[in-house]
């Protein structure tokens, strides 16, 4: 940061500047800057190390980063990362997005009974939410539906892909 900002910041207190912070690592994420990402997101655990629904966003921003740079296993370790940080502090939404893409992954990577069971995992959790009339289990029925299609279930397959795509439409 720019000194008239760190001079504001010696004024805040700890938990405000993790988030400040924060901010700063998800805008680094969605511009695939992985060393501001990684430099913000040190600096939100050093303010604020218990927080951890900070930390659960902080590692979906880098798991998409080490996605898009296709670096598959590190962006699993992070997208598990994820999954685990916000099941703790019950932020379905993470724990959603970070689920599907992991079966996604496992998926790309040939694990298809890994893949499928991350997938259904995320639809029970879905269809357990307060939230269940949102889109929150569209890719997950869309990823599992692939792998279905991959083992020649084309009927199950078809179900998945329309009500992947029903949820989308809610979008």
């Amino acid at each position: 940061p720019s000194l008239p900002v760190q001079q504001e910041s010696a004024r805040l207190d700890p938990p405000i500047l993790g988030e400040l912070a924060a901010v700063r690592a998800v805008a680094a994420g969605s511009q695939f800057d992985t060393i501001r990402l990684e430099s913000s997101s040190s600096e939100v655990i050093s303010y604020d190390p218990e927080n951890r629904f900070l930390r659960s966003v902080l590692a979906l921003g880098r798991a998409r980063s080490l996605d898009i740079a296709a670096n598959i296993q590190d962006a699993i370790h992070a997208y598990g990362e994820a999954r685990a940080l916000s099941e703790s502090v019950g932020n379905a939404h993470i724990q959603v997005v970070a689920g599907s893409r992991l079966a996604e992954l496992w998926a790309v990577q040939g694990e298809l009974h890994q893949s499928a069971n991350a997938h259904r995992s995320v639809l029970r959790m879905a269809e357990n939410s307060p939230e269940r009339r949102s889109a929150m289990g569209a890719m997950s029925h869309v990823g599992l539906g692939s792998v279905l299609y991959e083992w020649n279930d084309v009927e199950g397959a078809g179900a998945h892909f329309e009500e992947g795509i029903r949820q989308a439409m809610r979008w």
